[in-house]
């Protein structure tokens, strides 16, 4: 098993918020998210996911919060608190917290046009 670990799954930026990198609207980022699957030596499929993380699904949005690797990937600040899934939220109370999260951002960024 190994000892450090990460898949790399490219996002497409929709928008930024904040930023002291060169990022740009529409283009692909790398992000580091805390999983890995690999064949053991019976020649099984394992994956190994940190600390019950969920992975980014594919076609659905999420606001990410990230730190830039050194490596020129971004990994998402906390296993949890780094992204929120809006598209589909896992539970209710996800779904009240990703509304209100999605909500503030639309309404900050409407304000910052202004």
């Amino acid at each position: 098993m190994p000892l450090w670990y990460w898949a790399e799954t490219q996002v497409e930026v929709l928008n930024v918020e904040k930023t002291n990198e060169d990022v740009k609207i529409g283009e692909d980022v790398i992000i580091y998210e805390p999983y890995t699957i690999f064949t053991d030596s019976s020649e099984q499929q394992v994956k190994i996911i940190n600390e019950n993380y969920n992975e980014l699904k594919p076609n659905e949005e999420y606001i990410l919060f990230l730190k830039k690797h050194s490596d020129g990937g971004y990994m998402p600040l906390g296993v949890h608190q780094g992204k929120v899934n809006v598209t589909d939220p896992v539970d209710e109370s996800n779904k009240v917290l990703s509304n209100e999260v999605k909500n503030e951002f639309e309404s900050f960024i409407e304000e910052a046009a202004k």
